[in-house]
């Protein structure tokens, strides 16, 4: 994960040097990223973050304000678990595969808000 630089302006290049590594682009996870950015904020509209593969690794950028960042990431977590096991060849579906990823996505649903409560309270103290 890659955090900032994903903004329009000139020093924002995040974007191009991920898409520069990545042999295929995941565009859902950034259109995922946006729509709940924009929940909250219209200026989650300006973000540019992408998501792509490298091997059987995944490159997923977050925006560099704590709160996008946060945001972003608790879209993504449900998808990351079923995506990192289609990279590492489990391409099986069905209900079984469902059933394994259903725990997989209530465990980082719970980890991301965990975080998120965290980072909410370092947030705070600095304001």
């Amino acid at each position: 994960m890659t955090t900032g630089g994903t903004g329009i302006g000139k020093r924002d290049v995040t974007p191009e040097a991920t898409r520069a590594v990545c042999e295929r682009m995941i565009e859902g996870v950034g259109e995922l990223m946006r729509a709940e950015g924009r929940r909250e904020t219209p200026l989650a509209s300006l973000s540019r973050a992408v998501c792509g593969t490298l091997g059987t690794s995944m490159i997923l950028n977050l925006p560099g304000s704590p709160a996008g960042a946060v945001s972003s990431l608790r879209a993504a977590l449900p998808v990351l678990p079923h995506a990192l096991d289609l990279l590492e060849g489990k391409t099986e579906h069905g209900a079984a595969t469902s059933n394994e990823i259903r725990p997989k996505i209530e465990k980082a649903k719970n980890r991301s808000s965990q975080q998120r409560e965290r980072l909410n309270g370092k947030v705070e103290r600095k304001g």
